[in-house]
């Protein structure tokens, strides 16, 4: 799309980019605008319970080339995860996690995963699309021939069992123990982020008229400050957990 906004005749006459077979970035782009114009006449729609006028789009009309662009690459974006969607739900076991409820969604970058030991990697990829080995899975690949969990001898072992409803680890404290060790974590991390020189913490003052000032900036309200820690608003936390001693 920029070699077709550019000003430059030589530059609108240069080929596309080559995309990946059975994909074309010429069509894929004509697509989305036709989707947008069709967007632009349908208009805003009101969904939940929100008010009228609480939502509002990007119109093309009054959006500049580097809007149009973004509009455009965000349509492309949304409709090949719509794509990747439905191919998720037809596949009965690596779509599980399109019937999750209330799973929040985790954003892993590339930065995150060559950091990742290989095990940790290789335990999350695989729980995401219930690969483990459990003995239900193992049954499935024709490793086993019962799938009954070894440790309860009463259900299927499947990874939702295993973490959560074996009564053999409820009894012997594994989740508890699972529990308490996560809320340590987070407790900790929480702690050394509260201390001064990790929360970079600046002094607060006010002036004679009730002014707020962090450090030499001014500000009308703690929440508004960009990029602000919210233990540098205030230096009085206290962390409270149920941890056992």
């Amino acid at each position: 799309m920029m070699l077709d906004n550019s000003n430059d005749t030589v530059l609108k006459t240069v080929n596309p980019l080559l995309s990946r077979k059975g994909w074309k970035v010429g069509d894929a782009i004509n697509e989305a605008k036709e989707n947008l114009a069709f967007k632009e006449h349908i208009g805003i729609t009101q969904t939940g319970k929100s008010g009228l006028g609480i939502t509002s789009i990007q119109r093309w009309p009054t959006a500049t080339t580097k809007e149009h662009r973004d509009l455009v690459i965000q349509e492309i974006r949304s409709k090949e995860e719509s794509k990747r969607l439905v191919k998720a739900i037809q596949q009965s076991q690596q779509g599980q996690w399109t019937n999750w409820k209330e799973a929040m969604q985790r954003s892993i970058t590339w930065n995150d995963i060559w950091q990742m030991l290989l095990l940790r990697l290789s335990f999350i990829i695989r729980s995401t699309y219930d690969m483990l080995p459990s003995m239900t899975n193992l049954a499935k690949w024709m490793k086993v021939g019962d799938p009954t969990c070894p440790l309860c001898e009463e259900e299927s072992q499947t990874m939702k069992h295993v973490l959560s409803f074996c009564r053999v680890p409820l009894a012997n404290g594994r989740y508890t123990w699972r529990h308490n060790r996560v809320l340590e974590e987070l407790t900790t991390t929480i702690s050394n982020h509260m201390k001064p020189e990790a929360a970079n913490i600046n002094h607060k003052f006010f002036s004679g008229g009730g002014k707020m000032w962090i450090g030499s900036k001014r500000i009308t309200s703690p929440l508004l400050v960009k990029n602000q820690n919210i233990f540098e608003i205030n230096d009085d936390w206290i962390v409270a957990a149920d941890i056992p001693g």
